[in-house]
């Protein structure tokens, strides 16, 4: 809303914190895409590396619906 308190750094600041960060940010948006790739490439082998070219042939099931009874444990708010 209107009312929403928004923090912004400068430009300046920013530069600095990169820099004090070593390439930390960078760094971990590689290693978290790397991960990602490993576990997809993982639920395909165990998946039994069924052939991908078929998959435009496939229609994708409907995502679970947030108040599926499976998520029920989850605690989550939305």
């Amino acid at each position: 809303g209107k009312n929403k308190v928004e923090k912004t750094y400068s430009p300046e600041y920013r530069v600095l914190y990169h820099r004090n960060l070593k390439g930390m940010v960078e760094s971990r948006f590689r290693s978290s895409a790397q991960m990602l790739a490993q576990l997809i490439f993982t639920a395909w082998v165990l998946a039994g590396e069924p052939n991908l070219e078929l998959l435009e042939n496939v229609e994708l099931e409907k995502p679970p619906s947030l108040h599926n009874p499976i998520h029920a444990d989850l605690n989550c708010d939305h």
